[in-house]
């Protein structure tokens, strides 16, 4: 029994430090895509920034309310429009400055905060390789010993509560 879940052991702590290795190469992928979903909506919104500079002093907030106070239907759907594009911008800004804290905040962020569509398109295009750099080994190595940790625990949680069960159930006897 004992060498059975030696065994077990070993493999939850190969499966961890495979899955730890991929985190830094996810991250990038992620971060790229971030960065190139900005990059994109910038453009998108760098003519309306080029008429705010112009008409508004370079507030494009008040060329957003321009558009959208205008009694002309197709001027104020522009308004909403420019208005989602300024907001993706902002987001995605928001985003980046995110990505660029410290490695765990990240991780933290990409687990339970990330933007879903990003996320999604993330795991879609990531290819799954083993780095060998000190992040990608770090990062493997950690959730190696926190998973094989995490086993431990469990497995003698599991002992005591059935030594527990099985000394009771002798002592009825």
């Amino acid at each position: 029994m004992r060498m059975i879940r030696s065994y077990f052991r070993l493999t939850i702590f190969a499966i961890a430090l495979l899955f730890g290795v991929q985190i830094p190469g996810f991250i990038q992928q992620y971060t790229l895509i971030s960065e190139a979903r900005l990059a994109e909506a910038e453009q998108n919104l760098s003519g309306f920034q080029k008429t705010a500079d112009e008409f508004f002093g370079g507030n494009l907030a008040k060329l957003i309310v321009y558009y959208q106070q205008n009694p002309d239907q197709v001027m104020n759907a522009d308004g909403r429009n420019i208005d989602a594009i300024y907001q993706r911008v902002a987001l995605l800004k928001q985003e980046q400055s995110v990505l660029q804290q410290h490695p765990v905040k990240v991780v933290w962020h990409l687990a339970f905060n990330a933007n879903p569509d990003i996320l999604t398109q993330a795991k879609a295009n990531y290819s799954y390789v083993v780095p060998l750099n000190v992040q990608a080994v770090a990062w493997g190595v950690v959730s190696a010993i926190l998973f094989a940790a995490l086993f431990d625990l469990l497995s003698f949680t599991a002992m005591a509560i059935t030594k527990r069960m099985f000394s009771r159930k002798l002592a009825k006897v």
